[in-house]
């Protein structure tokens, strides 16, 4: 399940625009300013066009589009959606059985999940304060998540096993981000450290 190209918005406020100030130069042919709303008319509808590819090449550089709205782009791992799916489903049962709504949550929005081989240098990417290499990573209330491959001795491996990346943790990350509360029902402020204090506590991948 991969998300459309085609965004109404995008519609509302290029192609419809666009296309009226064509007709309607089109129909005022010959009159002054004609061909100026020609141009322009069709300078919005190209502008629209160019927007709709460059989507349609985002998303489908995400070879992978799991049941779960979690899509995947490769870069090499060797991972086929079917594991992907078994994962994504078992981190769900696991969750599920602390918070009911946990597959509500994973399930509101699309995840965009990035293999990198290697691990991660954290140089250059804002939220981290210091360099360090990490398994993977996703941003405060995010859903940009991008884990690393590699094996024992941090050398990119496309073979390792997908439960010896971070791929769970961090869409566990985005889980807890949703489901836990505050005694009055309002969500619990995104929290690195109060997410892996609840992972520990509960055998949480």
């Amino acid at each position: 399940m991969k998300p459309s190209c085609f965004k109404i918005l995008d519609a509302l406020v290029l192609a419809v625009p666009g296309l009226i100030i064509s007709v309607c130069g089109i129909f005022l042919h010959g009159r002054m300013g004609s061909t100026l709303m020609i141009v322009t008319g069709l300078c919005f509808l190209a502008i629209w066009g160019r927007l709709v590819w460059l989507r349609k090449a985002f998303i489908n550089s995400y070879t992978i589009a799991t049941k779960y709205k979690v899509l995947i782009k490769t870069n090499g791992y060797h991972i086929s959606r079917l594991r992907a799916e078994c994962a994504i489903g078992g981190l769900l049962e696991l969750y599920m059985k602390t918070w009911s709504d946990a597959r509500k949550v994973l399930m509101s929005n699309y995840t965009w999940v990035e293999f990198v081989p290697g691990a991660i240098e954290t140089k250059g990417i804002p939220g981290f304060g210091k360099y360090v290499l990490v398994a993977g990573f996703v941003r405060v209330g995010g859903r940009e998540v991008t884990v690393g491959y590699f094996n024992k001795v941090k050398y990119p491996d496309p073979y390792v096993d997908l439960n010896e990346t971070a791929f769970s943790h961090e869409l566990g990350h985005i889980i807890l981000g949703g489901v836990l509360k505050n005694d009055d029902g309002t969500l619990i402020p995104w929290n690195e450290e109060v997410h892996h204090k609840v992972m520990k506590e509960r055998g949480l991948p």
